[in-house]
């Protein structure tokens, strides 16, 4: 009887802690959408949209905007390797540690080169962060990338869709990696730009097939979507939704998109 006991009360411990675990998780959950951020309606010339969904309670995705003080609207996406609560906390801290830093540098590549060094002082072995950085005007984003998925553009004029390839290494890796030379893009009326993580283009159609939603699975919704003249959030719900039926609801990493749309 005595260790009928015993055992009962292990198990009722056991499930408590299992009980505060859930809770735990619930508050980071939800601290970490939170700190999403709201998605900008009055942006001169864009028109905007942002969409996040963690493989388990927290995400090692996220994406920010951030308006400049020269008008500019700043877009970051970045992606922590692995999901859960640790990559939870890095993407945290990058978020945070940029968007203090776009407030007073105007220079994509500097405050990528401060962050980049924070973060290769931080980060264990095999950690790192891929990350695009775009500052969006009313006709052009001057951008970084630094190892994250390439985002793509669709053109307007000639229906045709541009990828915009890494200009280094991701966050973390090379701690004096010099991100100084920030390239710019003409953007014109009714050209679209989306950005997206691995989560996306790698979703599965099953656990363990080796079909994938792929890069050209994006293209083709960007294409159908953009040249029908949707809004960005309708192209990004879209995208969402065929992504979700592809893999039948299934998450094996955290997925995030972001959606630009120039309007004059």
């Amino acid at each position: 009887q005595i260790s009928i006991a015993v055992d009962s009360a292990k198990l009722h411990i056991d499930s408590l802690e299992k009980v505060r675990l859930e809770q735990s998780l619930e508050i980071a959950s939800a601290i970490q959408g939170g700190l999403m951020p709201s998605i900008p309606e009055d942006v001169d010339g864009l028109d905007v949209f942002g969409w996040y969904q963690s493989a388990e309670r927290t995400s090692g995705d996220f994406y920010d905007f951030a308006p400049m003080k020269d008008g500019r609207l700043a877009v970051v996406v970045g992606d922590a390797t692995g999901h859960g609560i640790g990559p939870a906390l890095i993407t945290a801290s990058a978020q945070a540690s940029l968007r203090s830093s776009l407030r007073f540098i105007s220079d994509p590549g500097q405050a990528l080169c401060m962050l980049n060094e924070d973060l290769a002082e931080r980060l264990e072995d095999g950690m790192f962060v891929t990350l695009f950085l775009g500052l969006f005007g009313v006709d052009s984003v001057t951008y970084l990338n630094a190892g994250h998925t390439p985002p793509l553009i669709w053109r307007m004029e000639t229906k045709e869709i541009e990828s915009i390839a890494g200009d280094g290494p991701a966050l973390g890796m090379m701690d004096e990696f010099p991100y100084e030379t920030p390239a710019s893009v003409k953007l014109n009326p009714g050209d679209v730009f989306l950005a997206i993580t691995d989560g996306i283009a790698e979703a599965r159609s099953g656990p363990g097939s080796e079909d994938l939603f792929d890069e050209d699975g994006v293209r083709e919704v960007l294409s159908s979507m953009a040249g029908e003249g949707k809004e960005a959030r309708e192209i990004g719900e879209e995208l969402v939704h065929r992504v979700l039926e592809f893999a039948a609801g299934n998450r094996e990493d955290d997925m995030t998109l972001v959606v630009v749309r120039c309007t004059d």
